[in-house]
């Protein structure tokens, strides 16, 4: 079994899950590594690289999910469903009493929540890692996932259930 260090989990090894949080603009960010399907974690590896990138630049990783996510005619889909579908009293909890109901307004709310990877060996899986937004995980718990690829380049910019 071979422990290879990586940023913000310290040593890992194939086939464990690991978390830990980090704190993005004041808010606690939940940063995830399932290593669960990966039978081995060489130092050096491509999969090591791409966590090592990864999480090591997590503060980057972020920023470039936002932007992708301000550019991303799917995040306009994500608000307009969360303003149609949402009540008046979740949206009031989330805006605030004095904010009027817009996608605008809601989408000053998304925030990340997490950042993971879930590596498969599996050649035909392109989503090497992602940063899970919200606007409020009390109320809804669809999330706006922005995919990355095995060089920590955007993907596409999906909901989730």
């Amino acid at each position: 079994m071979t422990v290879v260090t990586l940023p913000l989990f310290g040593a890992v090894v194939a086939g464990n899950e690991y978390d830990t949080s980090v704190d993005f603009g004041g808010r606690p960010v939940e940063a995830s590594l399932m290593l669960s399907e990966v039978a081995e974690l060489e130092a050096g590896s491509e999969l090591d690289v791409f966590c090592t990138q990864f999480f090591g630049n997590w503060r980057e990783i972020i920023e470039t999910a936002q932007q992708a996510v301000a550019e991303s005619p799917t995040t306009a889909e994500y608000l307009k469903h969360h303003v149609d579908e949402l009540d008046t009293d979740a949206l009031t909890a989330i805006l605030g009493p004095d904010t009027p109901v817009t996608e605008a307004a809601l989408a000053e709310k998304l925030h990340p929540v997490t950042i993971w990877s879930c590596p498969i060996e599996d050649e035909d899986e392109e989503v090497y890692g992602s940063v899970d937004f919200s606007i409020d995980a009390e109320y809804s718990q669809i999330k706006l996932a922005v995919n990355f690829d095995k060089t920590a380049n955007v993907i596409g910019v999906e909901i989730e259930n």
